[in-house]
Formats: structure tokens, sequence, C-alpha cells
């Protein structure tokens, strides 16, 4: 019931992050409403009096980078941006695009097949240099989004409607051109593109530049015949396993796509048993964390680092090789393996959905070395090197096991 300027201050953000820090968190996002216009990108002083340094700085004493989200085809009616690209606006069926953009006023649409990729562009790269930002969210791109003659998907030879495809079609390319901007004039950035909701762009092309935020809290949907809980249609809302059946999904890609290329939110809060769920999924691929961080227990936050800590020493491994499923999704057991053959290093997680005593033997011969997430986990070591991972699980409880780790 109240607005989301409320709770987006310094000093909510210096709490999150302490508690990030505890939890082993890399990056912190800070989500849309720290600007005042979308286009301009300039950090909203009435809610960050310092212009973010405050907030700057305790990450770089916690060890953490930042990250900051922008919609790339936005631009605020009232800033200066917008004035100076009327060209670049976005328009479809003869109507352009104006929202209320996350409580920053009314902005209008921009076209990404157009000169404006590099307009925003530019301004992303000012923006980081000027805060030290390092990761980048880019949300609300639709491929549903201009058909106007004089940009780069067409001239007026083309039908609306053909320009209206080049526009998704071409769209996924200067992304790509963007990411790799932003990637040449920032080392070590990351430019994560989000695709959790309908009409968004996909493809690999992208992936060559930067990542795809994959899951978050879309899709918004009643088809799944879910109790309205006052909040909202979402199904990812919901406590439970089922958020993780839904998101270990995108694993099968593995094989061909790094699991570290698609970010995915788990929520880390209290109790044990969703809390482990969570962590058992995010160390398999995602790598996410999404939620009201200050509410998670002493216990709790405790709980994640130490398992965040063990997933570091051994997460590069995991990177170079490809996860292993055992049973199917939700089954008992549902059994992943990603540990490098080369090194040993790596984690089996034991998912179940009923309780009971299950047993798994690795494919790959893991280092001897080991670290078990609960005692109702055991490792013994057969004959030729193969792990023996045995755990008595009740409903819904995980057994991370991290070979290499201590």
């Amino acid at each position: 019931g109240k607005s989301m300027s409320t709770s987006m201050k310094s000093e909510r953000l210096l709490a999150d992050i302490d508690v990030a820090a505890a939890m082993g968190v890399d990056v912190f996002v800070i989500d849309t409403g720290w600007y005042t216009h979308t286009g301009d990108w300039n950090v909203d002083l009435k809610r960050f009096p310092d212009g973010l340094a405050s907030v700057v700085k305790r990450l770089a004493e916690r060890g953490m980078k930042l990250g900051l989200w922008f919609d790339p085809a936005m631009a605020g009616a009232d800033g200066k941006v917008y004035p100076a690209n009327l060209k670049n606006v976005a328009s479809l069926a003869g109507k352009p695009h104006r929202a209320n953009v996350w409580e920053s006023g009314d902005s209008y649409g921009m076209c990404l097949v157009s000169d404006w990729a590099d307009v925003f562009a530019d301004r992303v790269i000012e923006v980081s240099r000027s805060l030290g930002v390092t990761y980048f969210k880019l949300d609300g791109l639709r491929t549903d989004w201009c058909d106007l003659p004089g940009h780069h998907h067409g001239d007026s030879t083309l039908t609306p409607k053909e320009r209206y495809d080049r526009y998704g079609y071409l769209l996924p390319g200067l992304m790509a051109h963007v990411a790799e901007r932003i990637s040449a004039a920032i080392p070590g950035a990351i430019v994560d593109l989000d695709l959790t909701e309908d009409g968004r762009i996909l493809g690999l092309q992208y992936l060559t530049a930067g990542k795809y935020f994959l899951i978050n809290n879309g899709p918004y949907t009643s088809d799944f015949n879910l109790p309205r809980s006052g909040l909202n249609s979402n199904v990812f809302f919901y406590p439970g396993p089922a958020r993780g059946w839904i998101a270990r999904a995108p694993l099968g890609y593995d094989r061909w796509v790094p699991s570290s290329l698609f970010l995915t939110h788990f929520f880390p809060d209290d109790p044990v048993m969703p809390q482990m769920n969570s962590l058992g999924s995010l160390v398999l691929g995602g790598h996410g964390i999404w939620g009201d961080l200050q509410q998670v227990s002493p216990e709790g936050v405790a709980r994640i680092g130490n398992v965040v800590k063990r997933f570091k020493q051994v997460r590069d491994d995991m990177t170079r090789t490809t996860s292993i499923r055992s049973g199917a999704l939700a089954g008992s057991p549902e059994v992943y393996e990603k540990v490098d053959p080369d090194t040993g290093k790596g984690v089996v997680v034991m998912f179940t959905t009923s309780g009971g005593s299950f047993d798994y033997i690795t494919r790959a011969k893991p280092e001897k070395k080991f670290w078990t997430s609960t005692p109702a986990a055991t490792v013994t070591f057969e004959g030729r090197g193969h792990g023996h991972v045995k755990a008595e699980l009740k409903r819904n409880e995980t057994a991370i096991v991290f070979f290499g780790a201590e």
C-alpha cells in the first residue's frame, strides 16, 4: 500500500548491503527508482542527497560491485535527452508509447533500431564512469514497438508490417551492439537483458556480448489456477519448492549454453527448507538472490553465507562443465551433478518432494575433500574413485555436497 519511493533511500540500501555482504553476494543491484528521468539517468537527489556516494563507498568497503537498472526504450518527457532525440521516438500504428515508468513521471518510447541505441549506450557509459557501475540490468524491451519509416528498420518503400517485423528481427543485434559498446568502455562489465515477460527478445546473438536475465518474478498469469493472495497473479510470488522446479528447467540448456549466462533470482527467505531449496538451485545456475534481505534471520544469513562461501571455492570449475540430472524435475530424488572431470571439483545437489533414503553415485571422480550442507548427507568413495552420496531427507528437503571445498 505504499509507493516504491518510500523505501528506495540510502539508509535502506546501506542496511541491505551489509546483509548481502554477509550472504556472500558479489554484485549489489539497485532496481528501478534510483533516477529522476529515464533517458537522462541522473541519480534522484531527493532520495539520495549524496548522489549514491555513501552506497558506492559501502560497497567498496564490503568488496562488492554496483549494478543499476535501466530501461533502454524509454526517455522522460521532462528530461533533457528526450527533446534532443525526437527523430528517434518509437511509434506503432501511428501512436507513440507513453507511460509513467515506475513513479518517475511520463516517458516516451524510443526506437532502439535507430540512432537511439548509441545515444543510450553513450549515456550508460557516462553514468558508469561517474558512479563506478559495472553491472547493467536492461529491462522493458519489446519486439512489438515500432513501425515508423526513417529508422534503421525500413523506409517508406516498406509496408508498416514489414517495418514492424524488421524491428523485432533486428532488435537483438542492436542490443548486442549496445552491450559490446558498454563492455568495451567498462572493463569487467556485465550487461544483463531481461526477457522474463512476454514480447521480449530471444536468440543466441545477444549472448555473444551479454547475459540473459532469465527469471525473476514473471509471468503474470492466472493459467495455473493459483489462489489469489491479494498481491497479484504472479506465479513466482508464492513460496515453496515450485519456483525451483520451474527455474531449474533451463539447466537443460547447459550442454549448449553455460548456465552462468542465465541469471535467475531465488528467494533467501526463512525457514530452512525453502532457503536450502533456493541455495541448491542457485549454485547450479542463475546465481541470483532477490528479496527483502533484512527480513532474513541472522541464522538464515549465516546459512546462506556458508553455502555461498563453499560455492565460490569451486564455481569456476563448475562453469567449465555441464550439469547432469538424474531423475525428473520435481521427482524424488532429483539429483544434479556438476563436477569438473579434470579437477574433481564441483557439486552434487539432491532435491526431494517426498521423504526417504536416497543414493547417488557420481559419474566423475570427485576430489576427496568435500563439504556437506546437512549431517543427513554422507559421502563415501568407491574403489575406482566415484563418490557415493547418501542422504536421509524429509519432504522437500535439499542436500548440497561441494567436492573440493572445505
